[in-house]
């Protein structure tokens, strides 16, 4: 596995990680921890044209993270993680044990868990190889139907209840 330290000027973290026995190719892109230390966003596969691209991605949305978790008030930085390749083909328990793995080299400083190509069984099988992630089936599980429930209050203006 070899783990490169990408240096942007935006964000207080970027490493690339690319592992040739498993295929992985996958970035965390660390915001900003100033409302807290640790920092959460979600892990998603995608088929990216190039590296750039998928870089690029991890910048934006975990830039997006930082504010979305300042705005609902979470003591939580801004992170992602993103993998380059098709969910439907390129996906792999070797692949996904090797991401288990390369989140867990940041020691508790990301949380991470499902997004766009990674599934709640897909997260279960990352928990062999790290603890820091939500949306394990046993556990929370999948945070689309919370979210999806966000961003409907949140275009109507409402305030909710979270329990």
């Amino acid at each position: 596995m070899e783990i490169k330290n990408l240096n942007f000027p935006t964000h207080e973290k970027v490493m690339h990680c690319k592992d040739k026995s498993s295929g992985l190719n996958a970035v965390i892109s660390i915001h900003d921890t100033n409302f807290g230390k640790t920092c959460l966003g979600g892990c998603r596969m995608y088929p990216y044209s190039s590296d750039n691209e998928m870089i690029q991605d991890a910048l934006e949305l975990s830039r997006k993270m930082t504010s979305k978790n300042a705005l609902a008030n979470l003591c939580f930085g801004g992170s992602k993680c993103v993998i380059r390749g098709d969910p439907k083909k390129d996906k792999t328990e070797k692949l996904l044990l090797s991401m288990g793995k390369f989140i867990n080299s940041f020691k508790g400083k990301i949380y991470t868990g499902q997004d766009s190509g990674i599934s709640s069984e897909d997260v279960n099988l990352m928990a062999k190889e790290t603890e820091y992630l939500v949306g394990r089936s046993q556990k929370s599980g999948d945070p689309s139907i919370p979210t999806a429930l966000g961003i409907y209050f949140g275009l109507k203006g409402k305030k909710i209840l979270v329990i």
